[in-house]
């Protein structure tokens, strides 16, 4: 353990010697091939001359030993396979070939590059042998590895402090890192799913969900659990752009001075050769067109990104709950006594959701206008005005304590999404948040044919950035975002009057058609009249006549009236009162009555159908035969014979 501390203090002196070779002092940089060549002396046992001191800028070599076997040509020559190949040709050309057995060429600021080949001058009379003898400062430390030798260790460690520094003792956390209050609830699987992917490769982690999900919780708690494996930490909130984020977060630290552009590099090379076990969190990163730039900055750390949108990195999803870990989440906020099933209810009704989740029972806490059965009648009937929803409440997310929806719009903006695709999430938003499968998509919303191709488009980019969430069986829109979006646009009947028209049309029967084909169907146009119940709107009449007859034919009486009735309550509103489909409302709700066995009720309605329609049918349509034959029965049951005969010689006649 000791010498592994030792290892790990010699790699951050050499990488702090590193960045002040590039930014530091001119100094410094002349005295570079001293240092080497002392350093070399405690590593490998050289007895090194710098020749430089008797001859100023010597040609091809700077380092020899006197015996003759070896000879080192110290650099800083960014494009180290020229520098190597002009090295060579100088190392021949004066002839140091015949006095010297080996050359190496050291590059001294940056990490070599793996190539297997060797470098010959033009006369073919020396050949370098690259994976051999190029070397930096990692050969160094890998040689005092393999020796394993604590007083070398120690000789070596002592001689860079006195030559590069104390080591900072911040190095360990480069930012303010933050914690979570206390202990999570769940979320074990992803954090060990994060570890192990690291343990096997230094890679580009993505934790995505939904706003609120507890990404960012998550990402705190593999810090706090798993930091112990890191010798370097750093916590970055992406703030519009990769490049202003990093210098906005670990310039208090490193103090450069400059351009954006020139800090930017010089931190980004701080960083790059710093040494040890190293992690970067970039917190809610939101510009997938700068991932290859961040990728490319930092390849030797393991980097976490939070955020809701698709990249080009493997991905750890952060999904809702389970039920068992909504209660307990539930619980933590709202510790007192409630009905099991009603609570669960609620848990479902938003989703799961985390910090949904969190801000009902925080609701339910603090206030003096409602119940847990209140707050979950408010959900399933879409009714955000309500009082409950003005409660103030405290979260992570907002700068204050404020109602329900404020809090939302802390975490959702919709300043990205254009006018259609926003149109989009209105339709998804329309439905119960369930599945839909493409096929469903394009029945279901309603859009002319010549929309559906950039309607595919929309939905694509509302699932990159987010918004909408891509399953194995289609496309979810989350109960979280469904809520938001509801609350924030409230649905509009001239905006949506398509999709309720396409779904009365679905729901139309046909003779000898299965009911159970459109049972589907039946909870959407529910859905719809949770928004629209109280328009008087002819294509609504429609569909609730046709749920109606459904249900009727499904033996689900009580719903077929419910519906039935709201049928007949537009259309003898808007309708002229001898309209066809007045008459038809009349029949089907009769049916249902004498269904039922409320006979007087049944005639009532037969009654007045059969009214409209003698007075505007042709007195031998078939039409017209069904409703004597409707009443007929009605009598019947009635025992009213008379009457009963009077209308079957009616229907007979037809």
């Amino acid at each position: 353990m000791y010498t592994q501390q030792l290892l790990d203090q010699i790699r951050s002196l050499l990488s702090m010697y590193v960045t002040e070779l590039k930014f530091g002092s001119a100094d410094l940089k002349l005295g570079g091939e001293n240092f080497l060549r002392d350093l070399l002396a405690l590593t490998h046992g050289y007895a090194l001359k710098n020749i430089n001191e008797s001859q100023a800028n010597a040609p091809a070599i700077d380092l020899v030993e006197e015996n003759g076997d070896l000879a080192i040509q110290v650099t800083a020559n960014s494009t180290i396979k020229t520098k190597v190949k002009e090295t060579v040709e100088k190392f021949v050309k004066y002839q140091f070939h015949e006095q010297y057995k080996r050359l190496i060429v050291f590059h001294l600021v940056d990490e070599t590059v793996k190539w297997d080949k060797s470098i010959e001058d033009s006369s073919q009379l020396y050949s370098l042998d690259w994976k051999r003898d190029v070397w930096d400062f990692k050969r160094i430390v890998e040689h005092l590895d393999s020796k394993n030798d604590p007083d070398q260790l120690e000789k070596v460690n002592q001689f860079l402090k006195k030559h590069v520094g104390e080591i900072p003792s911040t190095l360990g956390k480069l930012t303010p890192i933050p914690r979570n209050a206390g202990p999570i609830i769940g979320r074990s699987q992803e954090l060990q799913d994060i570890h192990q992917r690291f343990e096997t490769a230094k890679i580009v982690l993505l934790l995505k969900g939904i706003g609120g999900i507890g990404k960012t919780v998550t990402a705190r708690e593999y810090l706090s659990r798993f930091g112990h494996h890191y010798q370097v930490m750093a916590w970055i909130n992406f703030q519009r752009d990769w490049e202003k984020s990093l210098v906005s977060e670990l310039l208090p630290y490193f103090e450069f001075s400059g351009e954006e552009k020139e800090v930017y590099k010089k931190i980004l090379l701080k960083l790059q050769n710093m040494a040890g076990k190293k992690i970067l969190v970039l917190d809610n990163f939101n510009k997938p067109n700068q991932q290859r730039e961040l990728q490319q900055a930092l390849h030797d750390w393991h980097i976490l990104i939070t955020s809701r949108q698709e990249m080009n990195f493997p991905v750890i999803p952060i999904d809702e709950f389970s039920l068992e870990e909504g209660i307990q989440l539930f619980e933590q906020f709202y510790p007192y006594p409630v009905e099991a099933i009603l609570r669960d209810q609620l848990i479902e009704a938003v989703g799961r959701h985390t910090l949904m989740i969190e801000m009902v029972a925080k609701t339910l806490k603090r206030s003096f206008v409602g119940k847990v059965e209140d707050l979950l009648q408010h959900f399933q009937q879409m009714k955000f005005e309500a009082p409950l929803f003005q409660v103030k409440i405290p979260i992570e997310v907002s700068p204050e304590d404020q109602g329900f929806f404020p809090h939302l719009e802390c975490l959702f903006s919709l300043a990205y999404l254009s006018a259609f695709e926003l149109l989009i999430l209105q339709r998804f938003t329309l439905f119960p948040t369930r599945v839909f499968s493409k096929e469903e998509i394009v029945t279901l919303f309603a859009f002319s044919e010549d929309k559906v191709l950039e309607m595919g488009e929309g939905v694509q980019s509302l699932i990159r950035q987010g918004w909408l969430q891509e399953l194995e069986q289609g496309v979810q829109c989350h109960q979280v975002i469904r809520c938001y979006l509801l609350n924030k646009f409230p649905p509009q009947f001239e905006q949506h009057q398509e999709v309720i028209q396409n779904l009365s049309g679905k729901l139309y029967l046909e003779l000898g058609e299965n009911p159970l084909s459109k049972a589907a169907f039946l909870p959407l146009v529910e859905s719809l009249y949770l928004f629209f119940g109280d328009l008087k709107e002819g294509a609504l009449a429609t569909s609730y006549n046709n749920i109606g007859i459904i249900y009727r034919i499904l033996g689900q009486l009580e719903k077929a009236l419910e519906f039935a009735k709201k049928a007949i309550e537009i259309d003898e509103e808007i309708l002229d009162p001898k309209h066809p489909s007045l008459a038809t409302s009349y029949s089907n709700i009769g049916i249902i009555y004498r269904i039922l066995g409320q006979l007087e009720s049944a005639l009532e309605f037969a009654k007045k159908a059969i009214e409209i329609k003698e007075e505007i049918l042709d007195p031998k349509h078939p039409s017209l035969a069904t409703s004597y034959n409707n009443i007929c029965t009605i009598y019947l049951s009635l025992g009213q014979l008379e009457s009963a005969l009077e209308f079957a010689k009616k229907a007979i006649e037809i």
